[in-house]
């Protein structure tokens, strides 16, 4: 795909589809000094499916020798998002612990590599004994079932009822109840990452205890600009 860019700001207002891209630089603009042309780049692209594509530099990287261009297309979304959702949102630090649903989805395998290079711990669920055993291979040692909420009443044994420090959830409203019920005391946060699409409703005393509750959308987020701070080079560090 061939990608021109220029260095402003800008919303989107186009009609097609597509979140991020990965392509070849063919043009800049005045400013750009970050990248040339014949760059292969990836990152955040509004209706990247659309071609040539006009977009602001700043939310673009340049893809390392090791990766294909498929590769890089599929990184900035899921990488963000779990920045995101960890970084911005939760301000997760060293040695607090996360429970990750549905972990072995695209988005779960970036918020594991995003968790870790924060130095937190990951605690996961998935929705088949095939995801929990290639979750446990790659070194977690808690693997609930996504499709149950036995996972609250493990994790509450396992932990001695300290539970955990934030739940990144992508499972139905139905099952922040028990994603509550993990949560610390005052200091526990819960990123829905799914129901703000469905038009669910949440009871606000769940949050008595002091917990935190955030979600977003991402292409609204983008859609918006507020991205353009995002420091995209780290989207190679992890």
């Amino acid at each position: 795909k061939s990608l021109k860019f220029r260095p402003e700001a800008r919303t989107c207002t186009c009609t097609c589809p597509g979140l991020e891209a990965a392509g070849i630089v063919t043009a800049v603009g005045a400013g750009v000094e970050r990248l040339s042309v014949g760059d292969r780049v990836m990152g955040m692209v509004d209706g990247s499916l659309a071609s040539p594509i006009n977009t602001d530099a700043r939310l673009l990287v340049r893809i390392p020798e090791r990766l294909s261009f498929e590769d890089a297309a599929g990184i900035p979304v899921v990488f963000i998002s779990a920045y995101q959702a960890l970084k911005r949102q939760a301000r997760i630090g060293a040695g607090e612990t996360v429970l990750i649903h549905t972990a072995a989805s695209g988005l779960g395998m970036a918020e594991i590599q995003v968790t870790r290079a924060l130095g937190a711990t990951v605690m996961a669920t998935a929705g088949s004994q095939e995801k929990r055993d290639y979750l446990h291979a790659l070194g977690i040692d808690y693997v609930g079932d996504s499709r149950s909420n036995h996972f609250a009443d493990e994790i509450l044994a396992l932990t001695g009822g300290r539970g955990v420090d934030l739940v990144l959830n992508t499972l139905p409203a139905e099952m922040n109840r028990d994603n509550l019920k993990l949560l610390q005391p005052g200091s526990g946060r819960l990123v829905d990452l799914r129901n703000m699409h469905y038009g669910a409703q949440m009871d606000y005393a769940a949050l008595q205890r002091g917990i935190l509750f955030s979600a977003f959308d991402l292409g609204v987020m983008a859609a918006g600009g507020l991205f353009l701070a995002f420091p995209t080079e780290r989207l190679i560090d992890w």
